[in-house]
């Protein structure tokens, strides 16, 4: 779920020529619970961050791998996999990952973009870990054939 903070980016990129929309910097963090959905007004309280040993949200930068075209023209931004990695043994029972959110990076920052997944990821011993691809879809598409 995009939220209004990223659909404003874009706005500023149609009308003022700032960083294009896909080209978004901040961090990625790991959620093991939610007060509220997300959706297009999410806010970092909202979400609750994790906290086991090892962890720390992942910078993104404008730096993409590549783009990837999609057979009816669409397109997304790969930023690459992303390594969460639990350091230490957990208290018992752990953490479980329940979804992701990309905040800007400001302070205070604001929520760009959050996911729920189909099922928690537990989180419990040393080497346990998630490896997250994060891709945003391209929303400004150069026509083919040029």
């Amino acid at each position: 779920m995009f939220t209004f903070n990223y659909i404003n980016q874009i706005t500023a990129y149609l009308l003022g020529g700032v960083t294009p929309c896909t080209l978004i910097a901040g961090n990625v963090r790991l959620m093991t619970a939610f007060s509220v959905a997300p959706n297009r007004n999410s806010v970092p309280a909202d979400f609750t961050e994790a906290t086991f040993a090892g962890y720390g949200a992942q910078p993104i930068a404008p730096a993409l791998g590549g783009p990837v075209n999609l057979p009816n023209e669409a397109g997304e931004s790969l930023y690459g996999q992303l390594p969460f990695v639990a350091s230490s043994l957990l208290s018992p029972g752990g953490q479980t990952i329940v979804g992701y959110w990309i905040d800007d990076g400001a302070i205070p920052p604001h929520v760009l973009a959050a996911e729920i997944f189909p099922a928690g990821l537990p989180i419990a011993n040393p080497g346990d870990a998630l490896f997250l691809n994060v891709v945003i879809p391209n929303l400004f598409q150069v026509p083919t054939g040029y």
